[in-house]
């Protein structure tokens, strides 16, 4: 073990056998820095030696030849440690001030060790994450190792007939169906070749929008991710002794048969394959269908997790579709992924997030709409439906002109109540058309949003359309969900909206996706999405303070607002959400991956972020990666972009506007300087966590 002491002007290195263990010398992989005086333990094998000295002359080097070696200090055995007693070639006056400082605390801390320390890689962060998904976190390599045994040519293989099969696929993720399409027709690929698609595929990139890699991301999830024998084995004993359907339950006859006649390929077969070799019946192949597909997300939740605290995070909050929540991710099942991990010494603390789309803040919505009627759901309340020849007289109304379906649906959205109700609705019914979520969504939220695991309500998908005021509607009916469930769990919860992050549109003409490569506002620079952003900011900033929002009404009713990117607020807005007491929360990296932020003259892409507005303001702002594997980034290396940004400010390298005024770090007052100190970025994430332990003591759902 190497010791450096660093102690008023004094650097001298020493050295310290380590402790003797079965005849042979133990060394810590690795120690922590202590205390003040720079004491620094590093494991590992020890230094290699000193570059050697110019030659002596002669009658010096017969001196050193004949002189007699330096006496060694004794050592001594301190609790199983060899610690020597001091450095002969050092002073007695040098010695004592070792033996005076922190040495001998060190000494003490030695000698209560019983084993060699294990010590936790170093953050530079405090461990909280507010703003990630779930389908993010792990890299493409998770994917070929998990559902391709090692192969990136078998998973591109996977993918490229996945969606050549599922047509709707492509509808989802057109811009990753155009580049399988493109790797089926490459000859001689080679593993490099592959996975550098796959990067494409799987990840945010120049060429793919982040929203289309989730789409092939769930897929093999759900279908390809590796099962282990074990794995295989709990999910036949919950479908053959576990709640069922009925006709779907398993008789030990049945997974004889199965193991019989699948083999290994059991933990990869369809349904169909199910029945037709398996020899079990339709219903109990999709029952068993499902329950693979149960374990798989419970595995993925568990991988994701190790990757989380592999960045030192311990306390994270992770968005997931509402539907996925209900369905495929049950409160049990997070337990059971706690308790595995517990068992392993592993302290992590995830909690979600349910996520409804931006869409509901806007009028796109109402692109969802039933197969059947092709009516919008929204208009489909129970007991109040909308009926098929009211929607066609309305559309007859509505789409006089040459109006097209959607401009006819947002028609009927935005009329006014006295206009529908001539046309053949109820009072009710001309209330459910202007307004309020669907059913089956709304009590979808309510049910979650009283589950322990869930922090809240996430409204994210890409911001493409402008706010209206029929969204703030439905965000209104979302605060008030989340308002009585935090009456009755006895805590505050989340209403967290994606805004102001923008979605970068493709000028016209284009034949694919580039995100550096975007529309511009009619005679400017400015990239569009950049004032669709800042105008959508203004529309929530507005309407909250329209309903008189503000911290102290967040806290009586229970509901924190946090604004999920704010990307693109202007300095105005950003001294407003301030007053409103909203928390921001940056995504640095990921705002460069998506294309939220342009590259600007030099190659930069944080002059146009609203950090050091917001740290000006002190506007709580917490760091955060978006996703992990998705973006690239790590929240390790958000802080560090921070850190960076922050050390430009403090050398005037670059401002930050207040009105027309460029500011810069001298132009600061002292006070206003401290603002900018790295740690309030920390301590921020800190006090956040605090709050949420003591808000678990009084939670009635934990």
């Amino acid at each position: 073990m190497d010791l450096k002491v660093q102690n008023q002007n004094l650097i001298r290195p020493l050295r310290t056998p380590g402790r003797t263990v079965g005849g042979e010398s133990a060394t810590p992989s690795a120690s922590p820095m202590v205390g003040q005086d720079a004491i620094f333990l590093s494991g590992g094998p020890p230094a290699p030696p000193a570059a050697v000295a110019p030659q002596a002359t002669a009658p010096v080097a017969q001196e050193m030849a004949s002189a007699p070696p330096a006496p060694k200090a004794p050592l001594e055995d301190v609790g199983g440690w060899l610690v020597s007693g001091g450095c002969a070639d050092l002073s007695s006056d040098q010695n004592r001030q070792i033996s005076n400082s922190l040495e001998v605390s060190l000494a003490a801390a030695i000698a209560k060790v019983t084993g060699p320390p294990q010590v936790a890689p170093s953050a530079n962060h405090p461990g909280v994450e507010l703003h990630n998904h779930l389908l993010g976190v792990v890299d493409t390599e998770y994917f070929i190792q998990k559902c391709a045994g090692g192969d990136p040519k078998v998973l591109l293989t996977q993918l490229e007939r996945m969606f050549r099969e599922r047509p709707g696929l492509r509808q989802e993720a057109p811009e990753v169906g155009k580049i399988l399409e493109a790797t089926s027709h490459t000859p001689g690929l080679t593993p490099q070749m592959a996975r550098k698609h796959l990067e494409r595929v799987l990840t945010a990139s120049p060429s793919t929008p982040f929203d289309d890699v989730y789409t092939p991301r769930d897929e093999l999830v759900k279908h390809h991710l590796e099962l282990t024998s074990e794995q295989m084995d709990e999910v036949l004993t919950s479908v053959t002794h576990g709640r069922m359907d009925k006709g779907a339950h398993l008789s030990p006859e049945d997974c004889r048969r199965l193991r019989k006649n699948l083999g290994e390929n059991l933990t990869r077969a369809s349904a169909q394959q199910l029945v037709t070799v398996g020899g079990i019946t339709p219903t109990q192949a999709v029952a068993l269908t499902s329950r693979m597909i149960d374990r798989r997300y419970e595995s993925f939740v568990e991988d994701s997790q190790r990757v989380l605290l592999k960045d030192n995070i311990h306390y994270s909050e992770q968005s997931i579709s509402l539907n996925k929540l209900g369905t495929r991710l049950p409160e049990s099942m997070m337990k059971r992924v706690q308790q595995r991990l517990q068992s392993e010494g592993l302290q992590s603390d995830m909690r979600y997030l349910a996520m409804v789309g931006t869409t509901y803040l806007s009028e796109g919505y109402l692109d969802q709409t039933s197969p059947a009627s092709g009516m919008p759901l929204v208009f489909e309340q129970e007991g109040l439906e909308v009926t098929p020849q009211q929607f066609q007289r309305l559309m007859k109304h509505f789409g006089q002109n040459g109006a097209t379906h959607g401009e006819c649906l947002k028609a009927i959205a935005n009329a006014a109540p006295k206009e529908l109700r001539a046309l053949g609705l109820s009072a009710e019914q001309s209330a459910i058309v202007t307004g309020g979520l669907p059913p089956s969504l709304k009590s979808g939220l309510e049910e979650v949003a009283r589950r322990g695991d869930v922090m809240g309500i996430d409204v994210a998908s890409p911001e493409k359309e402008p706010f209206t005021a029929r969204g703030m509607k439905n965000f209104d009916e979302m605060y008030d969900i989340l308002k009585s469930a935090a009456q009755e769990r006895g805590r505050p919860l989340v209403m967290r909206p994606h805004v102001g992050e923008g979605y970068p549109e493709m000028p016209e003409g284009s034949h694919g996706f580039h995100r550096y490569k975007v529309a511009t506002c009619e005679g400017s620079s400015e990239p569009k999405h950049y004032s669709l952003a800042s105008a959508n900011l203004e529309t929530l900033i507005s309407h909250l303070e329209a309903r008189g929002y503000n911290a102290a009404q967040g806290a009586a009713d229970g509901v924190i607002v946090r604004f999920g990117h704010a990307t693109h607020l202007t300095q105005s807005q950003t001294e407003r959400i301030k007053a409103l007491g909203i928390y921001a929360e940056a995504n640095l990296g990921s705002n460069v991956q998506t294309g939220a932020l342009q590259p600007v003259q030099g190659g930069h892409f944080f002059e146009n972020h609203p950090l050091l507005s917001l740290l000006y303001h002190e506007v709580p702002t917490v760091l955060n990666t978006d996703a992990h594997g998705v973006m690239h980034t790590s929240l390790k290396q958000e802080y560090e972009q921070a850190d960076r940004l922050l050390t430009m400010f403090a050398r005037n390298k670059t401002s930050f506007q207040v009105g027309e005024k460029h500011v810069y770090y001298r132009d600061l007052s002292p006070d206003e300087k401290k603002r900018f100190d790295p740690k309030l970025l920390r301590q921020w994430a800190k006090d956040y966590e605090t709050a949420v332990r003591v808000a678990d003591q009084s939670d009635t759902s934990r």
